[in-house]
């Protein structure tokens, strides 16, 4: 984890936990997905230093409801950063979160000579995410985190919301750097050409009615993009990940780096291009209706 992550007083952020009033909502989640994904959160300065790889533990309670054992329940770690959802207002941890087969009990953190001291028990009003200090977290780790693995059904399940989450992304151009994508948001009918950042931020270059000239807008931010190195072909056949890749109805249409030149690419090579504008303008002359 990043050791530039500190808190207000200088203190090195380690991991985070994220408390839970809602055992309901955190039960529902584990038995249809096999793990928590998804968390809301406050938006905040210690919402902007989240992101992917760092460790998180997810704790439960509800007070006042004895059924409910409160204690840490889940361990993972953050898997991006922040979503925001359908309201501006809305903000969600990007998480993965798998349930522990033996949950680490309250009473094991309230006597721990380091766990005492956590914000998880010292700061009960504050809101989430909550900081796991450097000794926090390696005395965290001393206890036997055998997880419960997510069943092949929960993890399609995952993976079907995940894809409806991303449904409106139709097109993607990926760079080092950052990246360029076109959305069909269903909001005007208009086509968004957005720009992201490796480090998640995003922000719209414009709206079109054509998705040719969306493409078109794309290839004239594109211009100056550093794009991944070419894979290895294996014979005939593309290496590595796509560079562009088109969503249709009847599958996903790739474009691919050989050398010096970009591969066409749809079940079998359609052409090669030396230069990004022009395979761009193939790309989307391929597809009649996206």
């Amino acid at each position: 984890m990043d050791e530039g992550l500190r808190t207000d007083d200088g203190t090195v952020i380690a991991g985070w936990i994220l408390r839970s009033s809602n055992a309901a909502a955190v039960i529902a989640d584990l038995k249809e997905f096999g793990q928590v994904f998804r968390f809301a959160i406050p938006t905040g300065p210690r919402a902007d230093m989240l992101d992917a790889g760092q460790p998180c533990f997810l704790y439960v309670s509800e007070p006042g409801n004895p059924s409910v054992k409160p204690g840490i329940w889940a361990v993972g770690e953050m898997v991006g950063p922040p979503m925001v959802g359908d309201d501006d207002d809305e903000l969600f941890a990007e998480v993965e979160l798998l349930p522990l087969q033996q949950r680490i009990p309250l009473a094991s953190l309230n006597d721990h000579r380091i766990l005492g001291r956590t914000e998880l028990l010292t700061e009960p009003s504050r809101d989430n995410p909550l900081v796991v200090r450097t000794d926090e977290l390696r005395a965290l780790e001393e206890w036997d985190f055998d997880l419960v693995e997510p069943t092949e059904e929960q993890s399609a399940r995952l993976e079907e919301v995940l894809a409806e989450d991303e449904g409106g992304l139709i097109f993607q151009l990926v760079g080092v750097a950052r990246s360029l994508g076109i959305v069909d948001d269903g909001i005007d009918g208009l086509l968004s050409v957005v720009s992201v950042a490796d480090d998640g931020t995003a922000y719209e270059l414009g709206r079109y009615e054509a998705f040719a000239d969306a493409i078109e807008a794309v290839a004239a931010h594109g211009a100056d993009l550093e794009l991944e190195p070419a894979g290895s072909w294996e014979g005939d056949e593309p290496g590595g990940d796509p560079v562009a890749v088109l969503a249709t109805d009847d599958g996903a249409i790739g474009l691919y780096r050989a050398d010096h030149e970009l591969v066409l690419w749809d079940d079998g090579e359609i052409a090669r291009f030396a230069d990004l504008a022009d395979a761009l303008a193939a790309l989307a002359a391929t597809v009649e209706e996206v």
